[in-house]
């Protein structure tokens, strides 16, 4: 029994230094792409994604779309199409803002939050050149994995009545948000231009294969 138990520890230990290991090969994988990736200029690849690799919830409500990359080549490189699946996410993001502002609902700022967003700043840079807006990365100065769940429950609380019905109340009284380390992203102007063409070309395609 002693020595299956050593067995048991030693299996134990092997299999979370196999964990640790496979943890730092992914964190330095996306650091080695994210660094690659950001000596790109825009369009510079000759990359365009569509990013519906579970469906597309909005604007076409369709889960059986699926995703697209167009214009590999023998000469594509990983790190070109890492940066191009980034983009193909802002430009996703960018056709639901437009559909918001076709319905009279403006958005004037872009607040990220999370781990992807305080981590990547090469992301956050595209999302600012993309929007064509200032995003605003918060993060809370204590730890939080669930920034989406706790911005849904006060949505919630505020539209059943609590805190006044009051947004900024319960947002004072749910989070740290206003402890929140802040920091402000603005576009490059330039960029912004060229990714307004990609964005044309993006939306041709969406429309296209999404028939």
């Amino acid at each position: 029994n002693h020595q299956n138990n050593n067995n048991h520890q030693n299996n134990n230990n092997h299999q979370n230094n196999n964990n640790q290991i496979n943890i730092s090969n992914e964190q330095l994988l996306h650091a080695t792409l994210t660094n690659e990736a950001s000596k790109l200029q825009p369009g510079e690849t000759g990359l365009i994604a569509i990013d519906w690799w579970s469906g597309n919830r909005s604007p076409f409500v369709d889960y059986s779309l699926s995703g697209v990359i167009i214009g590999l080549t023998l000469e594509t490189q990983a790190s070109h199409i890492y940066r191009t699946l980034l983009e193909a996410t802002a430009f996703g993001t960018k056709t639901i803002i437009d559909c918001f502002i076709n319905a009279g609902v403006n958005c004037d700022q872009i607040v990220l939050a999370g781990s992807i967003a305080t981590s990547n700043s090469l992301l956050v840079s595209i999302f600012a050149d993309i929007l064509g807006k200032p995003v605003r990365v918060v993060a809370p100065q204590i730890h939080s994995s669930s920034l989406a769940a706790q911005g849904a429950a006060i949505h919630a609380v505020t539209a059943a009545g609590f805190y006044e019905s009051n947004l900024q109340i319960a947002t004072q009284q749910m989070t740290n948000l206003y402890l929140m380390n802040t920091k402000f992203i603005y576009p490059n102007v330039n960029n912004t231009t060229i990714y307004d063409k990609l964005y044309n070309e993006y939306k041709l395609l969406s429309n296209y294969f999404a028939k």
